[in-house]
C-alpha cells in the first residue's frame, strides 16, 4: 500500500502521542491503592465507560474481517454489533444492578460472594488462562497480520518490466506472470519495481510478523501497565473518537465516489446496485447462510455468546464496575449500546461498496487493482479512496483499535490474577501498594507471554474459529451459573461447581463426537443441559418447605424465558428439518427443556443460605437510560423490519 509522507508522520505522531499520554496518567494518577489501579477509582463518568467499551470492543482485525464479510454477504454480518446493542441494553438493566449492589472487583469474586471459594478460584484459573492464551495471543496475532495485510505483500522476484516470477510457500516458481496480472493478485496498487537486470532479483515487500507484534506490545504497555485502568480508559476515550472518526472518513470517501459527491446518495445507489448484500436475515441457499443461519442470528444459541461476551467479562464489565454509580454505569453502557448501532457503517458498508465497485469498476472509470481476498476490501478503499492525510489518520485509528483491545485485556488477566489468585490463595495481608506492584508485575507477564505465543497461531487454519471454540468450550456453562446464581436463589456452591467443572468436558466431547452438529446448536445444548443439572442438584440440595417473604416467580419466569431464547428455537428447528443434523438434538434439547420449566415451577424449597435477595424494585431505571433503551429497540425493529 501506498502512503505519502504526511500519512506517516500522523500515523507516527499519533502513536507517539497517546504513548506519552499514557506514561503522564501513569505518572499523574499514584495509584496509592488496589482500587485505584484496578477499578479507576470507582469515579469514572458514563461517557468514559461507554467511550472504553466500545474502543476495547473493536480490533483491526475485526473490521477488516467484517468488511470481507460484507464484501461477500452484505448487511446481515452486521447484526453481530446490531445484537450486540440489546444484549447491552438487557446486561444494563439487569446483570450490573446485581454486581455494583455486591460492591465487587472481579466477575470470580462474585462467584465466591454467591457461591464459595472452589468455584471463584477454578474460574479465575481459567479466566487467567483464557485471557493470556486465547484472547491476548490471538488479537496480537491478527492485529500483526492486518498491519501486514496494509503494509506489505508477499515476496515476488522480479526479472523485467513485463514479468514477475513469485515465491508460492517460500519456493520460487517456475511460471512467468504478467506483472499487471500479477498485481490484480495482490493488494490494489502493490508497486511492482521496474529492474533493469537480466538476473533474477529476491525483493521481500512483507512486513516480518515480529515486527508489529513487537509494535503493538510496547504501544500497549505504555497504555496499560504502569497507569492501570485509568489510563487504559482515558486513553480509550481519545482512541474510539480517532477510530469512529476515522472509520466514518473512509466510509464517507467511498460512498462519496459512487454516490457522486453524496454520502446518502452513495448508500441509495449500492442498495440498487446490490439489493440482496442489505438482506439482514439470509436464507438457505446463500453463500454466508453456514455463518449466519437465518433467524438464528435473532434467538438461539448466539445470545450464549453475546451475554457472556457483555455480561460475564471481566474486561468488559470492569469499566462498568468503575463507574461512579450504578445509574452512571448504566448511561455508559447504553452510550456504548448506542454507538454499537453505527459502527456497520464503518466496518461493513465500505465492503459493499467494494463489491459494488469491482463488479462492474468501468462503469465507474475505475482502472484500478482489484482484491485476490475480500478481507483485501477495506485496505482497498482505504487505499484507493482515502486522500493523503486522512489515509495516515484511518491507519492510525485502526492500530488504535487493537492497543486498546489489547490494553483492556492484559489489565483485567493482571486484576484477576491478582485479586483472585495471588492475593486470594497467596499473599492475603500485605499493604495496598504490595498489590498494585503485582498487578503491574502480573500485567507484563500477560503482555509478553501473550505476544511470544502469537505466532504460534499461525498453524490454525481459522483463527476466529480457535477463539470461537475455546471460549464455546465454557461460556455455556458459565451463562448458565451467573443466570441462576443471579436470579433462583436456591441454587448450591456445589451445583455451580459441578456445572462449571463439566462445562469444559461436555463442551469438547460434543465437539469431538459430533462435529457436524453446528457450533451454535452444541452451545444451546451444553446451555440447557447444565441448566438442568443446576436445578436438579440444588433441588435435592435444599430441604423441602419453608414460606418465602418474597415473590420470585417474575425471577423464575425470566430464568424461563432466557431458556426459551437460547435453546428452544434450536430444538424446534432440528425437529422441522431446519436445521440439518440429528433429529436426537432437538428432542433432548425440548425435553430438558420441559424438565427444567417443571421443576421451577412446582419446586418448593428453602432458599440457599448464600442466596442474593434481591426485588423487582433493584431493576429500576432512570428516563435517561429508558429513553436511550426505547429508541434503540425501535432502531433495531425498524432495520430488520424494512431489510428482513
Amino acid at each position: 500500500m501506498n502512503f505519502a509522507t504526511t500519512d506517516l508522520v500522523i500515523l507516527i505522531g499519533y502513536l507517539l502521542l497517546m504513548m506519552g499520554f499514557g506514561i503522564w496518567i501513569a505518572n499523574r494518577e499514584k495509584n496509592e491503592n488496589a482500587k485505584d489501579y484496578f477499578l479507576a477509582s470507582s469515579a469514572l463518568p458514563w461517557w468514559a465507560v461507554g467511550g472504553s467499551l466500545i474502543a476495547s470492543n473493536i480490533s483491526t482485525e475485526q473490521i477488516l474481517g467484517m468488511n470481507g464479510s460484507g464484501y461477500v454477504m452484505g448487511l446481515a454480518i452486521g447484526a453481530y454489533e446490531l445484537m450486540a446493542a440489546l444484549t447491552l441494553i438487557l446486561v444494563a438493566k439487569f446483570l450490573l444492578p446485581v454486581f455494583i449492589k455486591k460492591e465487587i472487583y472481579t466477575m470470580p469474586q462474585f462467584l465466591e460472594v454467591r457461591f464459595d471459594g472452589r468455584v471463584r478460584t477454578l474460574m479465575a484459573f481459567f479466566w487467567v488462562a483464557l485471557i493470556v492464551l486465547v484472547n491476548i495471543s490471538s488479537i496480537f496475532y491478527l492485529g500483526a497480520i492486518a498491519i501486514q495485510t496494509i503494509g506489505g505483500y508477499d515476496n515476488i522476484i522480479i526479472n523485467n518490466l513485463d514479468q514477475v516470477r513469485p515465491f508460492v510457500n517460500g519456493e520460487l516458481t517456475s511460471t512467468l506472470i504478467d506483472a499487471q496480472t500479477f498485481k490484480s493478485m495482490l493488494l490494489p496498487s502493490a508497486d511492482i519495481a521496474e529492474i533493469y537486470s537480466e538476473k533474477w532479483i529476491s525483493n521481500d515487500y512483507k512486513i516480518p510478523l515480529y515486527l508489529p507484534i513487537l509494535i503493538l506490545a510496547v504501544y500497549s504497555a505504555t497504555l496499560s501497565i504502569f497507569g492501570g485502568l485509568k489510563a487504559v480508559v482515558w486513553t480509550d476515550v481519545i482512541q474510539v473518537v480517532i477510530l469512529i472518526i476515522g472509520g466514518l472518513t473512509a466510509a464517507y470517501m467511498v460512498l462519496s465516489f459512487v454516490g457522486d459527491g453524496s454520502f446518502f446518495g452513495g448508500l441509495n445507489h449500492l442498495y440498487e446496485k446490490a439489493p440482496g448484500h442489505f438482506n439482514m436475515i439470509l436464507e438457505e441457499g446463500n453463500p454466508g447462510y453456514d455463518k449466519l443461519p437465518g433467524i438464528s442470528v435473532l434467538i438461539g444459541g448466539m445470545w450464549i455468546a453475546n451475554i457472556y461476551y457483555w455480561g460475564n467479562n471481566q474486561y468488559i464489565i470492569q469499566r462498568a464496575l468503575a463507574s461512579k454509580s450504578l445509574a452512571e454505569a448504566q448511561k455508559g453502557v447504553a452510550f456504548a449500546a448506542l454507538m454499537k448501532l453505527f459502527i456497520p457503517l464503518f466496518a461493513v458498508i465500505p465492503g459493499i461498496a467494494a463489491y459494488v465497485i469491482l463488479k462492474d469498476p468501468a462503469a465507474y472509470g475505475f482502472t484500478g487493482d482489484g482484491i485476490s481476498v475480500p478481507d483485501q476490501s477495506f485496505p482497498w478503499v482505504l487505499n484507493n479512496f482515502v486522500q493523503v492525510g486522512f489515509k495516515g489518520l484511518v491507519l492510525a485509528a485502526l492500530i488504535a483499535a487493537i492497543g486498546s483491545s489489547i490494553s483492556s485485556m492484559v489489565n483485567s488477566a493482571s486484576t484477576i490474577f491478582t485479586l483472585d489468585i495471588y492475593k486470594n490463595l497467596f499473599v492475603k495481608s500485605e499493604g495496598e501498594g504490595h498489590y498494585v506492584r503485582i498487578g503491574r508485575l502480573a500485567a507484563t507477564a500477560a503482555l509478553i507471554l501473550g505476544a511470544l505465543i502469537a505466532p504460534a497461531l499461525g498453524s490454525f487454519d481459522q483463527i476466529f474459529q480457535f477463539i470461537q471454540d475455546y471460549t464455546g468450550f465454557v461460556s455455556p456453562g458459565v451463562v448458565a451459573v451467573f443466570l441462576f446464581g443471579m436470579f433462583w436463589r436456591r441454587t448450591t456452591a456445589n451445583a455451580a461447581f459441578i456445572a462449571v467443572l463439566i462445562s469444559i468436558p461436555l463442551s469438547a466431547a460434543m465437539h469431538n463426537f459430533f462435529p457436524d452438529v453446528p457450533f451454535l446448536v452444541r452451545m444451546a445444548l451444553s446451555f440447557v443441559i447444565i441448566s438442568g443439572l443446576i436445578v436438579i442438584v440444588s433441588y435435592f440440595e435444599n430441604p423441602a418447605g419453608g414460606k418465602k417473604d418474597y415473590n420470585d416467580l417474575p425471577f423464575k419466569l425470566g430464568l424461563m424465558g432466557a431458556i426459551l431464547l437460547i435453546s428452544v428455537p434450536a430444538g424446534i428447528r432440528i425437529l422441522v428439518g431446519d436445521i440439518d443434523t440429528n433429529m436426537t438434538f432437538g428432542v433432548l434439547i425440548l425435553g430438558l427443556t420441559a424438565i427444567v420449566f417443571g421443576l421451577l415451577l412446582t419446586e418448593n424449597r428453602k432458599d440457599d443460605a448464600k442466596g442474593i435477595p434481591i426485588s423487582t424494585k433493584l431493576f429500576k431505571t432512570d428516563m435517561t437510560f429508558n429513553s436511550s433503551a426505547i429508541f434503540i429497540c425501535i432502531t433495531l425493529a425498524v432495520i430488520y423490519t424494512m431489510l428482513w
